[in-house]
């Protein structure tokens, strides 16, 4: 018959792991089953061993930096996973239609300069200049995933 903990056991493990500031909760989750399974494994093998002195030895077993390997690999792959998808994001907005688009507006903007500086081709120079910069921002944060539906990622 395997030990297991109590819900007041794992909420200890939750404030100890948080007291070592790990703020992330997906890395809280992971430190708190890797625990969680070596305590029921020692209680197991000892009885009479508490729970504070399994969690002392516990983690007496990880570096001297505690939690801080764990964070840092953490913190690597979500940067690595957020520059893929921005890369790919960025990568869209240069598509076969987008370019033309963009040469058509540049061809406007730059003959619209050439022809004179009335106040009123100023005016429609500004307004096609933040349609162009508005749609852009659209298109791009659109291919990004703001607007797919993602839900936002809280980090601390």
């Amino acid at each position: 018959m395997t030990n297991q903990l109590s819900k007041e056991e794992i909420d200890q493990l939750f404030k100890f792991v948080e007291s070592k500031n790990v703020k992330y909760k997906d890395v809280q989750f992971e430190i708190v089953d890797h625990l969680a399974s070596a305590i029921e494994e020692m209680q197991e093998s000892d009885p009479t061993l508490s729970f504070n002195s399994a969690l002392l030895r516990t983690y007496a077993k990880f570096p001297i930096t505690g939690f801080a390997v764990m964070i840092l690999a953490k913190e690597k792959a979500l940067s690595k996973f957020w520059k893929k998808r921005f890369f790919s994001a960025f990568l869209s907005c240069f598509s076969y239609p987008k370019i033309i688009l963009t040469l058509i507006f540049s061809s406007l903007i730059f003959f619209s300069l050439d022809f004179g500086g009335s106040q009123m081709a100023e005016y429609i120079l500004m307004l096609m200049m933040g349609g162009l910069i508005g749609t852009t921002i659209y298109t791009c944060s659109k291919n990004f995933g703001m607007s797919a539906g993602y839900e936002k990622i809280p980090f601390h």
